[in-house]
């Protein structure tokens, strides 16, 4: 009877027997632990007395019994499913960990020192400094790796691109935008100078020593530098950025930024020796009886006396005469005129300094030897005026400028003790943090236009 409920008393069929004996039926519906209790306790005298229930027809009646691989067929399937979410969320943690990690220098993260952090010091110019920042790291295996700072580092020219050199590195800074490429080079031996040398379209990196040199190509990874000026010669800004002058021993030779001769030489004269680029991209000679400048096919001396600047359009000199009086000299490169400078400076512990574009500002490196007393000494050679900036330069004996004047002399560009870019304002004499942290770096040079 479907959905009546019949008790059936004295039973001794088939389905009496199923429970008696503890064996399962399929019903087709749940019979409550409860009434169950109830009938034993109605019954207790009685064992071969079976009370039970027809609750209808079994509703699995006809069908085949279950598989019972169907289960394991469930469990697999789930099993899978978990195995390729854990595997999908290592990788993305593993994504994660390499965009966000800020490394050690040798897989080139970006590290700012707690003293000279840019994100740690305010601007000292708010019309032409931006707000610093954290510099984003470098892809740790990447040949080339760009990072975008997000702003402007400097108000300058789209066309101005400061280049550093540091450990096994090199920085292609894009002033206007931030946006800085670093390029993987070989190392080299640290105890050696380094020859840094940009073009118009490639920097040449070539320590003094048996490392290998590189050609670092813009955007595009380092290559080894050509055998015929790989070793045995010194390297030297050309008079534009697409030469450049090689020491050969007996002379200069001009040479394409490849390698190759160009016909073009300067002779060196006997018992002289190159001193330093001039500042137009010819050199200067040192010998008995002074400072010379060398170009093709002329020779001529700037001072018999000590040398303390020079740059595209005057030489600063200390000139003594018989008596040992001596007078500090600015000279006009074109003209040759000069006139002495009234100034207190002492000269003595200040290396070859670098007189801005507009001839108006030498700057140099001051060496005592302490932290407190080393700095940056700007001159007005005009006026004689002296001013000391308080930074500490970089003391790294490297071939090659540490500080680097703005073509408009605005801008004096320098690498403090710690090896961080510093930008000097010549109108204030304040040196800021360039604003984003880099790396420590030991050399500085600055592209811009054709010059």
């Amino acid at each position: 009877m479907n959905g009546d409920l019949c008790r059936h008393t004295h039973q001794t069929g088939p389905e009496s027997q199923l429970l008696h004996s503890g064996q399962s039926r399929p019903l087709g519906r749940r019979i409550s632990r409860s009434w169950v209790q109830n009938v034993l306790m109605n019954h207790p005298d009685d064992p071969n007395r079976v009370d039970w229930l027809d609750l209808g027809p079994d509703p699995d009646e006809g069908k085949p019994p279950p598989d019972p691989r169907r289960h394991y067929l469930w469990y697999g399937a789930a099993a899978v499913a978990v195995v390729l979410a854990l595997a999908l969320t290592r990788a993305q943690h593993g994504t994660n960990r390499a965009a966000s990690s800020t490394g050690s220098p040798s897989r080139t993260a970006v590290p700012s020192s707690p003293a000279t952090s840019a994100s740690s010091v305010a601007p000292t110019d708010p019309g032409s400094f931006v707000t610093p920042s954290t510099l984003a790291p470098f892809p740790g295996r990447s040949p080339v790796a760009v990072s975008n700072v997000g702003h402007r580092l400097l108000d300058v020219p789209a066309d101005w691109e400061l280049f550093a050199r540091g450990a096994g590195f090199v920085l292609r800074i894009q002033l206007a935008t931030g946006r800085i490429t670093r390029t993987k080079v070989p190392q080299g031996n640290a105890d050696f100078p380094v020859t840094f040398l940009v073009g118009a379209d490639r920097v040449l990196v070539r320590p003094q020593d048996d490392s290998p040199g590189a050609v670092v190509p813009d955007d595009k990874p380092a290559t080894v530098m050509p055998a015929s000026i790989q070793s045995g010669t010194s390297l030297f800004p050309g008079p534009d950025l697409r030469h450049m002058w090689a020491n050969q021993g007996s002379g200069l030779a001009l040479l394409t930024l490849d390698g190759r001769p160009t016909g073009t030489t300067i002779e060196i004269p006997p018992n002289a020796s190159v001193e330093s680029p001039d500042g137009t991209g010819y050199l200067l000679l040192s010998g008995p009886g002074g400072t010379y400048a060398a170009r093709p096919g002329a020779v001529h001396r700037v001072t018999s006396g000590l040398l303390l600047a020079t740059g595209p359009t005057r030489w600063l000199t200390v000139e003594c005469d018989d008596s040992l009086v001596c007078t500090i000299v600015v000279t006009e490169r074109a003209t040759g005129a000069h006139h002495t400078l009234d100034t207190a400076t002492d000269f003595s512990s200040l290396s070859l300094g670098r007189i801005s574009p507009d001839g108006r500002t030498a700057a140099s490196q001051r060496f005592d030897g302490g932290v407190t007393n080393d700095g940056i000494d700007l001159l007005d050679l005009d006026s004689g005026l002296h001013r000391s900036v308080e930074v500490s330069p970089n003391t790294a004996d490297q071939t090659g400028p540490s500080i680097v004047w703005s073509p408009d002399s605005r801008w004096l560009f320098a690498i403090d003790r710690t090896g961080q870019v510093v930008v000097v304002n010549r109108a204030t004499g304040k040196a800021t943090p360039l604003a984003v942290g880099l790396p420590g770096v030991a050399q500085l040079a600055l592209r811009y236009g054709d010059g």
